[in-house]
């Protein structure tokens, strides 16, 4: 494994004898000997992280570090954790995070911050507690007392002994909630003797095995396959609510109640819902009337605890403004008559907490400024920060030299085992040997913190400072002195640095590449990686049967055929006619899917409609798929230019890209550049989501032609697009000597007159534009790529000139509608089209909350945002109002730079709108729904829906889909009015409608509605009907036939096999209760086709739900033998009393000299006749023997 430099044991060693090892050895001796507070001064970007790990691999004592901000102490607590040695017990920095909702406001704080806030405070209880950073915000709030804190948990281990049922009470006093299969995090479910449970701080679920009471086993899985992946020991069960474990008799919580003179009745409904383990919004402000007497903060800090203060006049500042904006917050949660309890009960003030971190001793870390002279400074560290060298390479080797030529040690933190090879490669060309550290690294800490009392902490004050390591170089762990002063590592700083006095200099690619790469972030399922299946199928949902048409699915039901009782689905169709439809014909029932979510109507049985409909929408099909191959075969026939294969140029613009590619991204680069070095024009459509890559593979693109002498054209639909590419392609290609340009009503006359000249005569190499690069006066000199964003959003007449230039060059096609599964594979091989399906890895979720319209809670998103230096989008869909809310906003937010953008705006007053906002000239855009799907706004990373419950799933998801791109926490808050909740609209049912970060297949039926629209961009907006006659499932299917036809392939209609053995396989309800998932378990097993995917899915079962029954391990058997008939052409292989009948297809005819061995060798049980059967006589009775007999006789038939 690849590590990071602190966990190599001597790694502190490297700046011994240094002037600044001389001047920390001084400080621990002054720490050490009592000295109440120590000011430092001059420690910028990471050099921070590096002194305070240095200082605690020296003191041994815990550290608690208070940082200014959120973003502040994240970024300190991700450096702590790269520089701390591993061989050190506290060897890890944690973060105790704010609740990131504003006082009062009845919100709660989201399930993975507050697991967080209570590891971090259980942390503090071990006898080696982590260093814990935090922020002002963090630690205002008084928390659960340290005994209800123990108590509230649950450590797991494998072998305990267990009471489920009291273990289930538990996660539901926990803030779990029971789904029916475990998809996102603080969810858990039951299936038998196995339980799957998400904790919201751990990196993956886990799947808990019972038998009775003790718990055998324990695992992580994949909440995407369901599968186990590997087995742990251990796991901490923390609560996702601030409360404690079990509530108090209400008459304790009454009688607090009534000295704080609160609403008994509302109270007492509030009461009833926390015992149904139902969680109302904000009721952790009513902490103190559940447990007293609250603790702070500081109660949990071990009695030897370090306080660090980094920028202690901000902080100060920070406190006194919210102690302002707590009292602030009550008084408005008055006005709406919640029933709250006052600040001095539930927060510290700004001054009790100056005095209780006077109580501690303490260093300062502050910088230099107004209130601040070096000459109150006791001692002036000269950490400065590293400039970056944004890509050029040839300064970073010689800035390299000159400080190995200074004795100075180099650190190069690379974010991947790649990157750290190829930068070692990159040096060893310039005879530079950079040294790879590999030893292991540990991870962002999710601890599994056992429960339990601290143990006695040592008294550092009574024991003799650390020792300076003598000369030898022998660290205190007996390593030795590195031997390279040039280090690479796999891991990231935040910011690079230079301390002078220790030799030392730490580059992160940011300052070599001018780039910023992502953090981990703990799981979440995909909805990109739910394909559709049974498991979205539910009473109610109109479906589609392939012989009888559109009906309505009403469930399941046991039906008795013959002496075996069987499980099939109840469809009905008009005038209320009703089929059956048995289980293993359940592959001809699908989901119907249409466009724009009009219900289409019923089939009417015997009718002959559902045949003449199906013939008509195959007659349109086969026409799209005729031309589509057509067209195909023209492009293969025309002679286009063949690019150069790529040289370490292409190697040096590839790696100044800004984050780890993904397998998707990487897909579609190399298919795009195997396109370009063909000798024919390329044609490829990239499809994926905003975010998800595809301007980096145009970038790709555009250099490899730029490289060959070649002109480049890209075409987006609005001039915002074309100015935000034009700004990331200026960015990308400022390192080279490459001219881009844009051509826009942007640019004056006399601009694009400029930009026009330069296109005819070569001086501009790639120009970015409108629907203004289509007029006639526009002439390339050597135009060799022409890459098209979204061609669906261009006009007829736009699209014929296309045709036009699509016949020259290659040809480049982006689009963020995504395109269904089936429809990309049905047209590999007539239409290049590379689907990227993989999400960034490591980008952040957003934060969503459901919240009641208020000032406060407008007020405090959009100043959260601001006071980040970020921007807002401000939802109002309704234009009529849109002015009043303009006005509301201005007098609530008066400092904000507010603009107005709607359709009914001009177009060029429109644009001017979205342009200042893309500038950052407005920093609140209030707008109606024309928010641009296209754009990427970084900065823009908190958006407000007013009105949220009239928003469809779709609508909400493409919403949300605005905001949280980059690395910066991303905020959505869906506003409804009050009287929504007031009027007792039950709150998980307003979470299920609203909260879409955990919908379910309500996400993957928005997710579908848009890949219905993106099959119209490709095959044209008339094939919508079609869509709408016969579902998008059939139609894909139809269409993959068509396609297949026309390719010379033989398509005929899969015969039905039937496999009647009379032994009664199924799946009880008892194994699996749920019936979309036992239906989805179904449909996988009569696809099976092998016997490796049956043995690979029965292990799935086995871990998902337990041991099979007798029941299902027959089906198991009758699927087995289902596979082996399908691979010979049977028809149906039948049992007849003591005889079983093996039909053949006269169309697959088995080979004759099997028969006759077959024959040979059972004279007297089998016969073989003319009516293309085989008839096995039985010598047994029992149900394995049978179905023994029936594989064997199949086997010799193979």
């Amino acid at each position: 494994m690849w590590g990071d430099p602190a966990h190599h044991p001597s790694f502190f060693m490297t700046v011994q004898h240094t002037p600044y090892w001389d001047q920390v050895a001084a400080l621990v001796e002054r720490i050490a000997s009592g000295e109440e507070a120590i000011t430092l001064g001059h420690l910028a970007g990471g050099s921070k992280a590096f002194f305070l790990a240095h200082l605690t691999h020296l003191l041994r004592r815990p550290l608690m570090v208070i940082a200014p901000t959120a973003s502040e102490a994240e970024v300190l607590a991700r450096d702590l954790n790269f520089f701390l040695t591993s061989h050190a017990q506290a060897s890890r920095a944690v973060l105790f995070p704010a609740w990131g909702i504003p006082p009062y406001e009845p919100a709660s704080p989201k399930g993975d911050i507050t697991a967080q806030r209570l590891l971090a405070l259980r942390s503090m209880l071990q006898p080696h507690p982590p260093i814990v950073v935090t922020t002002p915000e963090a630690i205002i709030p008084l928390v659960i007392p340290r005994p209800l804190l123990q108590q509230a948990g649950l450590d797991l281990t494998s072998g305990m002994t267990l009471e489920r049922h009291a273990f289930v009470e538990q996660l539901l006093r926990c803030g779990y909630h029971q789904v029916d299969m475990v998809e996102e995090c603080e969810e858990f479910s039951i299936r038998g003797g196995i339980i799957d449970l998400s904790p919201a701080h751990l990196p993956r679920p886990v799947r808990l095995e019972f038998v009775d009471d003790d718990l055998e086993s324990m695992r992580e899985f994949d909440p995407v396959s369901q599968r186990s992946l590997k087995a742990i020991d251990s796991v901490a069960i923390v609560p996702l609510r601030e409360l404690p474990g079990d509530l108090p008799a209400w008459s304790a919580v009454e009688r607090r109640a009534e000295v704080a003179n609160l609403d008994l009745h509302r109270l007492h409904e509030l009461f009833d819902c926390l015992e149904r383990f139902t969680f109302p919004p904000g009721v952790e402000r009513l902490l103190p009337l559940f447990c007293e007497p609250l603790e702070s903060f500081f109660d949990y800090l071990p009695p030897d605890a370090l306080l660090v203060l980094d920028e202690p006049t901000v902080i100060e500042a920070k406190l006194d403004a919210l102690t302002a904006v707590v009292e602030e917050g009550y008084r408005g949660a008055l006005l709406r008559q919640d029933v709250v309890l006052p600040p001095a009960a539930r927060y510290l003030g700004n001054i009790i907490v100056g005095e209780c971190t006077r109580a501690l001793q303490r260093v300062v870390l502050q910088s230099f400024g107004a209130d601040h002279s070096e000459s109150q400074l006791t001692e002036i560290l000269d950490g400065h920060l590293l400039g970056s060298f944004q890509g050029r390479w040839e300064a970073f080797v010689r800035f390299v030299g000159e400080r190995l030529q200074d004795d100075f040690t180099l650190l190069l933190a690379a974010s991947t085992a790649a990157q750290a090879r190829h930068m070692q490669a990159l040096l060893q060309e310039h005879e530079l040997a950079g040294e790879i550290l590999s030893t292991p690294a540990a991870p962002f800490p999710r601890e599994h913190l056992r429960l339990g009392t601290r143990q006695p902490p040592v008294d550092h004050a009574k024991s003799p400072p650390p020792q300076r390591p003598p000369a030898t170089g022998k660290g205190p762990g007996g390593g030795t002195a590195l031997p390279s002063r040039l280090l690479i590592c796999v891991g990231n700083i935040s910011a690079g640095f230079v301390l002078p006095s220790a030799r030392f200099v730490c580059v992160d690619e940011r300052e070599l590449w001018g780039i910023r790469r992502p953090r981990d972030r703990p799981w979440h399922s995909s909805p990109r990686a739910r394909l559709f299946n049974y498991r979205d199928l539910k009473p109610g949902d109109y479906i589609v049967h392939l012989d009888y048409g559109i009906g309505v699915y009403r469930g399941t039901t046991i039906l008795k055929v013959g002496a075996e009782e069987s499980e099939f689905l109840s469809l009905e169709y008009a005038d209320q006619d009703k089929v059956y439809v048995p289980i293993d014909a359940l592959h001809l029932v699908q989901k119907y899917l249409g466009a724009g979510g009009e219900l289409p109507p019923l089939s009417k049985l015997g009718s002959g409609a559902w045949k003449r409909t199906k013939r008509r929408v195959k007659a349109a099909i086969r026409e799209v798929a005729q031309e589509l191959v057509r067209l195909y075969a023209v492009r293969e026939m025309t002679p286009g230019y063949a690019y150069s294969s790529d040289n370490h140029w292409h190697q040096q613009f590839e790696v100044a890209f800004q984050f780890e590619e993904t397998e998707g991204q990487l897909r579609a680069i190399e298919e795009v550049k195997a396109d370009m070095e063909k000798a024919r024009p390329m044609d490829r459509l990239v499809c994926g989501d905003v975010g998800y890559g595809k301007t980096e593979v145009a970038l790709r693109a555009a250099f490899k032609a730029v490289m060959d002498g070649k002109q480049v054209a890209i075409l987006v639909p609005t001039t915002i697009l074309a100015l935000q590419h034009w700004q990331t392609f200026l960015a990308r290609f400022s390192a080279y000597p490459v001219s881009v340009e844009m051509l826009s009503r942007f640019r004056s006359t006399a601009e694009q007159h400029r930009v026009l000249q330069g296109l005819r005569t070569g001086s501009v190499d790639i120009v970015i534009g409108t629907h203004r690069l289509l007029q006639k006066d526009v002439q390339f000199k050597a135009l060799g790529l022409l890459i098209i964003d979204e061609e669906h959003r261009f006009g007829v007449v736009h699209k014929e000139r296309l045709k036009h230039l699509h016949k020259q060059v290659d040809v480049l096609t982006l689009t963020a509608t995504p395109i269904p599964r089936t429809l990309h594979l049905s047209m590999v091989g007539i239409r290049d089209m590379t689907v990227i399906e993989t999400p960034p890895p490591n980008r952040l979720s957003i934060r969503t909350y459901v919240l009641k319209f208020g000032e406060g809670v407008i007020q405090e998103a959009i100043e959260r945002e601001l006071a980040r230096g970020g921007q807002v989008f401000f939802v109002h869909n309704r234009v009529e109002s849109i002015g009043a809310m303009y006005r509301y906003l201005r007098r609530i937010v008066p400092r904000a730079r507010i603009a107005v953008g709607h359709g009914q705006l001009p177009e060029r007053e429109l644009e001017r709108v979205m342009v200042r906002f893309l500038q950052r000239e407005v920093d609140v855009l209030l707008c109606t729904t024309i928010i641009e799907s296209g754009l990427d706004i970084p900065s823009v990373n908190t958006i407000i829906v007013n009105r949220a419950d009239r928003f469809g799933l779709a609508q909400l998801y493409q919403l949300r889909g605005r905001v949280g791109r980059d690395q910066i926490q991303a905020y959505a808050y869906l506003l409804i009015p009050g009287e929504k909740i007031l009027a007792g609209l039950p709150w998980e049912r307003l979470k299920a409608i609203l909260e879409f970060a955990d919908l379910g297949s309500g996400l993957q039926l928005a997710m579908r509605d848009l890949e219905i629209r993106g099959a119209g961009n490709i095959l044209g907006v008339a094939q919508s009907g079609h869509i709408a006659a016969v579902g998008f499932e059939l139609y894909c299917e139809l269409m993959d036939e068509a396609i297949r036809e026309l390719k010379g392939e033989v398509v005929g209609e899969e015969k039905e096999l039937k496999v009647v053995l009379k032994i009664g396989g199924f799946i009880p309800k008892s194994y699996i209760p749920h019936t979309p998932q036992r239906l989805d378990a179904y449909q996988r097993l009569y696809a099976i086709e092998t016997e490796e995917m049956l043995a690979e899915l029965r292990d799935e079962l086995t871990d998902r739900y337990g041991t099979p029954p007798e029941a299902v391990e027959k089906l198991f058997r009758l699927v087995e033998l289902r596979a082996l008939a399908r691979q010979l052409g049977l028809l149906k292989i039948e049992r007849q009393h003591q005889t079983v009948v093996f039909v053949f297809d006269p169309s697959t005819p088995v080979p004759p000299e099997k028969i006759i061995a077959l024959l040979r060798e059972y004279p007297h049980r089998l016969r073989f006749n003319a009516a293309e059967t085989l008839e096995l006589a039985l010598t047994v009775d029992a149900w394995p023997a049978v179905c023994d007999a029936v594989k064997k006789i199949l086997q010799r038939l193979l």
